[in-house]
């Protein structure tokens, strides 16, 4: 069990939320999914739900793991602000940290639902213990892993 407290500007990478006793089976990249904190400038300074984001790791383009860059300022241009996203090492794909929508590389060329990460929604009870809600894997809802769903409108 995650609790929000613990979780002051920390990335959980590589989550797997249905381990099983098989071991090979957990190892499995479908079961994978990133927790992160959202940066302050995008309301990640709550200590509350609202702060995290739960995304499947797997890249919708060819099925990398992308991986969780933390937002940062420019080493040569303190006023700008780089990274905060999604970034799949393997084509260059970019997912925006609050949506998961693609917005750079191949993945951002593919049409909906192929261009968002699914994700598993979260509560918090009153002790700020995080929870995952049952999901429904259908591209209307959580999305489906390797395959995407539709963003709400």
């Amino acid at each position: 069990m995650l609790n929000i407290l613990n979780l002051e500007g920390k990335v959980v990478v590589g989550y797997n939320v249905a381990k099983t006793d098989d071991l090979l089976l957990n190892k499995d990249a479908f079961r994978t999914w990133q927790l992160i904190r959202l940066p302050a400038e995008l309301g990640g300074d709550k200590n509350d739900v609202s702060a995290f984001r739960l995304y499947n790791a797997v890249c919708l383009h060819l099925w990398c793991l992308w991986r969780y860059v933390a937002l940062e300022r420019d080493s040569n241009d303190p006023s700008r602000i780089i990274n905060g996203s999604g970034q799949c090492p393997c084509h260059g794909s970019a997912y925006d940290p609050l949506n998961r929508k693609a917005f750079g590389g191949p993945a951002a060329d593919q049409s909906p639902p192929s261009n968002v990460l699914p994700i598993l929604y979260l509560e918090a009870d009153q002790q700020k213990n995080l929870w995952i809600l049952p999901p429904t894997l259908d591209v209307n809802a959580n999305g489906i892993v390797g395959y995407g769903r539709f963003l709400k409108t």
